[in-house]
This record gives C-alpha cells, structure tokens and sequence, in this order.
C-alpha cells in the first residue's frame, strides 16, 4: 500500500507540474497577442457621404483638413507594441453601417482607401496605379464582416503611424432625386 500511495503522489506531482507549466506558457503566449495598443487621432469611426466622387490622385493626397464634410475620410491612428518581443499584427475594418435601409448605404465597390505612414508613404498594396476599393480588401474568415486593410509586425517597443485616406471613387453616378447615402467602417487591430 505505501508503494502506491508513493506513485500517487509522485503522479499528482507531476501533473501539478505539467499544469502549471503549461499556465505560464500560457498566458505567455497569450499576453504576447493582445499586448498591442492603438491610439487614435480622433476617432476610431471612418465615414463618408455620397456628396462628390472624387479622383484618386485628389483623394490620396487629402490631408485631413478643410474641405465638405463627408466628401473624404481621414483618420490618424497608431499602433503600440507594449511587450517585450516582435509582435505581428493586422489591421482590420469592420462595417460600422448601422442603418437597416440597404438603399440608403453606398456599394462598397465605390469606396476608396489609401494607406500610407505619417510620411505619406504609401505601405504594400497601396503603392500600385490601382488603388483598392473596400470591396478589393481581402475577408477575413474568423470575424463577421472584418476586411483585412494592413499586415504587419512591430518590434520591441516600436510605434507605427498610419494615415488612412477615404473617397467615393469618380466611377460613382450621383443621383440628385434621391436621398444621400453614406458608408463607414471601424478600424481595428490584432495579434496574429
């Protein structure tokens, strides 16, 4: 009886030990993914109206001032890896479109975006002759409606700016008997 009750004990040990080693790997790994940070310039909640299509050399060179409101949209964010390794990230939009009436939201074929740094460098797929549409953006699987604008990685304790540009596209038939229409999205971030 006492050898067993030396083999349980010695079992329960190690299965204290695999428990608790795999806790700390864990949260490790977990705190890993979420330990990045966005800050936005102003708001979180890119928009624009269907008032003027608008050209993609007027629109990527907007500069988030002056202007009709709801002719362009613009937003300032960065992104804040607060840990101590290499993190890679995404940077995602969700349909913020709150009204139910489908005649009164623009097709997102028509609704142009243009990323670049705080130097108006354009990033990776937002430096070609065709500038992409929220319709182009890549869907993302595991989120309902999210659209994949950005991938990327920060190191240690780095800070990334974004500016993101937002037009109608000029191909965009403006009607003048019916009601404005309007279109707008939330940007997100994530670990990956």
């Amino acid at each position: 009886m006492k050898k067993y009750k030396k083999q349980l004990i010695t079992a329960l040990f190690i299965v204290f030990v695999f428990f608790f080693i795999s806790f700390v790997a864990g949260y490790y790994f977990f705190n890993s993914k979420t330990s990045l940070e966005i800050r936005y310039k102003d708001s979180e909640i890119v928009g624009i109206k269907d008032i003027l299509p608008i050209s993609d050399q007027l629109g990527m060179s907007y500069s988030g001032v002056d202007g009709t409101p709801g002719v362009e949209g613009y937003s300032e964010f960065s992104i804040v890896n607060t840990s101590n390794k290499n993190i890679s990230y995404e940077i995602y939009l969700t349909d913020d479109n709150i009204s139910g009436n489908k005649e009164s939201i623009i097709k997102n074929n028509y609704v142009k975006l243009y990323l670049t740094n705080r130097n108006d460098v354009p990033f990776s797929g937002y430096d070609s002759r065709k500038i992409p549409s929220y319709y182009d953006l890549p869907v993302l699987n595991d989120i309902p409606g999210g659209k994949l604008l950005y991938r990327g990685q920060l190191q240690i304790k780095e800070i990334e700016n974004f500016k993101l540009r937002v037009w109608l596209s000029n191909s965009y038939a403006i009607s003048f008997n019916k009601a404005k229409k309007e279109f707008s999205f939330k940007v997100n971030i994530r670990g990956v």
